[in-house]
């Protein structure tokens, strides 16, 4: 990273929403990014790399057989005689929610949010339990989603495995029906357990409203731009680090409208870095959980955005002639022109830079916001942990 001095003489570039990156001139009155490591002492630096989730993830565990029961009986109430569908839904669900903590990030983190704003002396186990049952039906509406987002995007890999409407015997045409049932699933759940809660009618809005948001962008996503023209809509990831904060909130009765957009707002710039280093990730990590069809589908990715921005005008020909387009050849000249230009880099800095500024906006939040939480959101994040 750059040191103090450093800083002092570098140009500084600023990004709506994204922060700003910083960059060394060279000798040909070029600027180039400058990686020289990560600050000694910084707060990025130090950061914690594990979070201990095992508390979210056993009540999780606990009460995933008998919410797959609940969901199955409940939705195939005029459909108990043909046993078939059952087994067919019991694979949906496991294939959607039995997962490793890894993907769980947004139900772990309801049930982390809920302990840290509930009293301790009512944290007992049956309240952990319908902590548990709520992040589920959280989990359902961002699955259902997830479903319709690799149908979009035509992927074939998601957690390392197929895609679900890739699976045998299932297909496009049912995969949107499965979609459907998950995020209604969700809702049944929410009915079922927390219809007389206070805060019910608030909840079952966040509910719809982060869905509802969530496949809008993808609409959005879905259309076909000009290199020149793209433009990033993080609406996106909102639903991975919003919902889970703020309908912890509401469960544990806290309805202040600041309190609620202070969190709102730290959670929004959270899901804007996560979705950067998605698009980071997918292309210069070779181990990603999932297809990156970015170039090929042309979409709004933050790679594409920079590297026209910072692109010579021969750069800027190759990303306009070849960005979109999925055959091989044009691929591999996109991909190479985001190492020349060293983005991958560029992310790294801009990393650390928005962990430091993070960080500090932490140490001003108001006391009716936990600020261990939002540390263990930053950290965690910042470990590309929060997935979907």
């Amino acid at each position: 990273m750059l040191t103090s001095i450093l800083y002092s003489n570098c140009r500084k570039i600023k990004y709506p929403l994204l922060g700003t990156f910083r960059f060394l001139p060279n000798s040909s009155g070029k600027d180039v990014l400058s990686k020289v490591g990560i600050r000694n002492g910084s707060n990025y630096a130090n950061r914690r790399k594990h979070i201990d989730l095992s508390v979210e993830s056993k009540y999780l565990q606990l009460t995933l057989p008998s919410v797959m029961d609940e969901i199955i009986d409940e939705q195939l109430v005029y459909h108990r005689h043909q046993p078939n569908l059952k087994e067919r839904y019991r694979n949906l669900l496991n294939h959607v929610l039995n997962l490793v903590d890894l993907y769980l990030s947004v139900p772990l983190f309801f049930i982390r949010s809920y302990r840290e704003f509930e009293n301790p002396a009512l944290q007992i186990d049956e309240n952990l339990k319908k902590a548990a049952i709520l992040a589920w039906s959280i989990k359902l509406a961002e699955v259902s989603m997830i479903i319709d987002d690799d149908i979009i995007d035509k992927s074939n890999v998601r957690y390392l495995r197929p895609t679900w409407y890739k699976q045998p015997d299932v297909g496009v045409e049912c995969a949107i029906c499965d979609s459907s049932f998950l995020l209604s699933g969700g809702h049944i759940l929410l009915l079922n357990h927390f219809r007389t809660h206070p805060q019910f009618s608030n909840i079952l809005k966040e509910y719809y409203v982060n869905y509802s948001t969530c496949m809008v962008a993808l609409c959005i996503d879905s259309k076909k731009y000009k290199v020149q023209e793209l433009k990033l809509d993080f609406a996106k990831a909102y639903p991975i680090t919003i919902i889970c904060v703020i309908c912890a909130m509401y469960f544990t009765n806290i309805v202040d409208p600041f309190i609620h957009v202070t969190a709102k707002e730290f959670l929004k710039e959270l899901a804007r870095y996560v979705q950067i280093e998605d698009d980071v990730k997918c292309v210069f990590n070779t181990n990603s959980e999932k297809d990156c069809t970015d170039v090929a589908e042309g979409k709004n990715s933050w790679l594409a955005i920079q590297a026209y921005e910072r692109g010579s005008r021969e750069q800027r020909f190759v990303l306009e002639n070849h960005y979109g387009k999925s055959d091989n050849d044009s691929q591999i000249k996109i991909y190479q022109l985001y190492k020349e230009l060293r983005l991958d880099d560029q992310f790294e800095v801009f990393k650390e830079d928005f962990y430091e500024s993070m960080f500090e906006r932490i140490q001003s939040l108001p006391k009716e916001l936990p600020k261990q939480l939002f540390f263990d959101l930053l950290d965690y994040g910042l470990s590309g942990r929060i997935q979907s």
